[in-house]
């Protein structure tokens, strides 16, 4: 068979490719090269904030946890100051990415659940402001996953085998 000038066919077994260079393609394909992201995918956004999760844990056990009222107002500035953070990140949710129950939801529903068990004027001044967040934690207490995970009398024994 006779090649024809300009058809395109590969070359023959050992020989170079036309453009087989790096230079080569990049200079080809210059301008179609997809730009990159300004933001990261959903799933990276939610590991950064699952990873969040673990000052945002030690914060809150901190002011559970607190021995006098001094430590209960430093740890409580420093939990609202991160539920802050975590309203602005927040869309119309009612979960962290919106409609969808995700990882970061799984990971902050047995926090967000406790408070709910304290009484309201312990919690109210932590999560004032904070609309967001207020219908992230009602969602969140609403999903049977989440009403599920813990046993009925939760409620009562949770908060009477504080160590």
């Amino acid at each position: 068979m006779q090649r024809t000038a300009g058809a395109r066919h590969p070359p023959p077994r050992g020989q170079p490719r036309p453009g087989g260079n790096p230079a080569v393609r990049q200079a080809r394909h210059r301008g179609r090269v997809p730009r990159p992201a300004l933001r990261l995918p959903r799933r990276a956004q939610q590991r950064a904030w699952i990873e969040f999760a673990a000052p945002t844990f030690a914060d809150a056990w901190q002011f559970l946890n607190a021995s006098d009222q001094a430590s209960a107002d430093t740890a409580s500035a420093a939990f609202r100051s991160k539920l802050q953070k975590r309203e602005q990140a927040l869309g119309q949710g009612p979960y962290f990415a919106g409609p969808t129950f995700g990882m970061v939801d799984v990971v902050f529903a047995p926090l967000l659940r406790y408070f709910g068990l304290l009484p309201a004027d312990v919690c109210a001044p932590i999560f004032e402001g904070l609309p967001r967040i207020g219908v992230w934690r009602a969602a969140l207490a609403a999903r049977p996953s989440v009403i599920g995970a813990v046993a009925q009398d939760y409620a009562r024994e949770g908060l009477n085998n504080e160590s």
